[in-house]
């Protein structure tokens, strides 16, 4: 089964990380990426600006007005946070994200200065903790890049391949 995984970015606050983060899922091959209303209309100069070479995923980026809109076609949700939460919610190790048995996917990252609420958490099936020291938050578009490390079938896993076994 081919996997789809759409990236949403839950009231992102500044474009440039926006963009950032369109950028880093088209270095790594991917195209979906959606928002929940932003602070700033999209698209806009300074997105487009950071988003570098990928102006055409930027373009095609969607707005939505909520998280149960911006999640309709998805199979499964995996909300990403930092802080421990009291939920009856499963968590995920960021190497499991592959073995999901899911058509459509979505990942939720929350703002950037104080993440997902509790309800917003709600909507997930899943919630994955990236570990950190001292559980600090990583920027927007960092965490995704790590997101996007351990989900892509990348050029680099090729590479490790082919590597000589004393490398």
């Amino acid at each position: 089964m081919k996997k789809k995984i759409q990236f949403i970015l839950n009231k992102p606050q500044l474009s440039e990380n926006i963009g950032m983060s369109i950028r880093s899922i088209g270095c790594f091959g991917f195209k979906d990426i959606n928002l929940v209303n932003p602070r700033n209309p999209w698209p806009n100069e300074k997105g487009l600006s950071s988003s570098k070479h990928f102006s055409s995923i930027a373009k095609s980026v969607k707005t939505f007005s909520s998280i149960p809109e911006a999640i309709k076609k998805s199979d499964l949700i995996i909300a990403t946070t930092v802080r421990q939460r009291d939920f009856n919610i499963p968590q995920i190790k960021i190497k499991d994200i592959k073995k999901i048995n899911a058509k459509n996917i979505s990942i939720l990252f929350g703002q950037e200065n104080n993440g997902l609420s509790n309800q917003e958490i709600s909507y997930s099936n899943y919630i994955l903790t990236l570990p950190t020291l001292n559980k600090s938050s990583l920027n927007l578009s960092h965490t995704i890049s790590v997101c996007l490390l351990y989900t892509s079938p990348s050029p680099r896993d090729k590479r490790q391949s082919r590597m000589p076994s004393s490398a």
